[in-house]
């Protein structure tokens, strides 16, 4: 399940945490995931991230410690609309169902 989402501001993107530490960015006007990453310690307890615009990094806090990647942000520019994300919400809509994200652009 997700445990964290942010906005990557001025892009249509989203990056998400998942409770096994798996990184997902998002693509909104695809709804497809475009670049995954994760710890290479599968041990690790992921905790949740910030993402830092200025280097497009994400910086995440494990009961473990911290750890950082650099330019997590993939371009696609094949696709029909450029609008930027404004605004998310994530829905638990039950524990056995996926989460249900909702984006503003």
């Amino acid at each position: 399940s997700t445990i964290d989402i942010a906005v990557v501001p001025q892009t249509p993107n989203l990056i998400t945490l998942d409770s096994v530490g798996m990184f997902k960015v998002w693509d909104v006007r695809t709804y497809k995931v475009v670049q995954s990453f994760s710890v290479n310690n599968k041990r690790c307890t992921p905790c949740g991230f910030v993402y830092m615009g200025c280097n497009e990094s994400v910086v995440s806090t494990f009961a473990e410690g911290l750890f950082k990647w650099d330019n997590v942000v993939s371009k696609n520019p094949m696709v029909a609309e450029d609008s930027p994300v404004v605004a998310v919400m994530v829905l638990a809509v039950h524990d056995s169902e996926p989460d249900t994200v909702l984006t503003v652009s």
